[in-house]
C-alpha cells in the first residue's frame, strides 16, 4: 500500500521502525548492523537471482538496462559467500531466526497471494488502516504484466 500524497510504503516503513527498535532492545548496535547486513546480503543476492531468472523465463520482456550475465552471476555468488560464511565462522541464533522469517514469508505468500485465502476480520484491518494511514492499494495486476 501506497501514501495517497507522498507515495511511499508507509505501512513496510512503520514496520521496519518497529523491527529496528526491536533489534536495539533485544541486543547492541553490533547485533542490529549484523543483522541488517544478513538480510540486506539475502536481498541483494535474490535480486540477482530473479534476474537470471527473467533471462531465462522471459528472454523477451522488453528491459529498461541491459547488464553482463557475469555481473549477476558473481553478485549471486558472492552475496552466497556474504551469508554463509558469518554462520560457519561465528553462529548465532540469529540466522536461524531470520532464516524462519523467510520461510515463513514465503509460506504466507503461497497462502494469501497465490491461493488467495483470507483470514476472518482482514478486510477490516485493511481498510482501517488505509484510513488511518492514507495508503491505497497499487493498481498492478497480474494481468498487466
Amino acid at each position: 500500500m501506497i501514501h495517497v500524497k507522498y507515495f511511499t510504503p508507509v505501512p513496510s516503513l512503520i514496520l521496519n521502525a518497529i523491527f529496528g527498535v526491536i533489534y536495539i532492545l533485544c541486543g547492541d548496535v553490533q547485533f542490529l548492523i549484523n543483522a541488517m547486513g544478513f538480510v540486506q546480503w539475502t536481498v541483494y543476492g535474490l535480486s540477482a537471482a530473479s534476474l537470471l531468472i527473467l533471462r531465462y523465463k522471459k528472454p523477451d520482456m522488453p528491459r529498461p538496462y541491459r547488464v553482463p550475465i557475469v555481473i549477476p552471476i558473481l553478485t549471486c555468488i558472492l552475496c552466497t559467500l556474504f551469508v554463509i560464511l558469518p554462520m560457519i565462522e561465528k553462529p548465532n541464533v540469529f540466522y536461524f531466526v531470520a532464516i524462519g522469517f523467510y520461510v515463513m514469508s514465503w509460506i504466507s505468500y503461497y497462502v494469501f497471494m497465490v491461493k488467495k485465502q483470507t483470514l476472518p476480520g482482514m478486510k477490516t484491518v485493511t481498510l482501517l488502516l488505509q484510513k488511518l494511514l492514507l495508503v491505497a492499494e497499487t493498481d498492478y495486476y497480474e494481468r498487466d504484466v
